[in-house]
């Protein structure tokens, strides 16, 4: 597989447009040192898969597949 800048057309260079430095993806924003922080609550992923594929209710699933959710938004199918 190609690398990100031959496909892209550019080179890489830090501190200039076209930058490959995304904001997340500094040292000191890694989850742990090393991964990228989580952005999606999986919860919401599941709750859409459930919801969508199985029919449970989105009360069933704030209050029994995963109580205290209520927050939590299920993910609607196609976005």
């Amino acid at each position: 597989m190609a690398p990100a800048h031959r496909i892209a057309g550019r080179r890489c260079s830090e501190g200039r447009p076209g930058d490959c430095r995304l904001p997340g993806l500094t040292p000191a924003r890694l989850y742990e040192g090393r991964d990228l922080a989580p952005t999606t609550d999986l919860r919401a992923v599941i709750k859409g898969v459930l919801h969508d594929h199985l029919g449970l209710a989105e009360r069933v699933l704030a209050e029994r597949v995963f109580p205290d959710s209520a927050p939590v938004k299920r993910c609607r199918a196609g976005g």
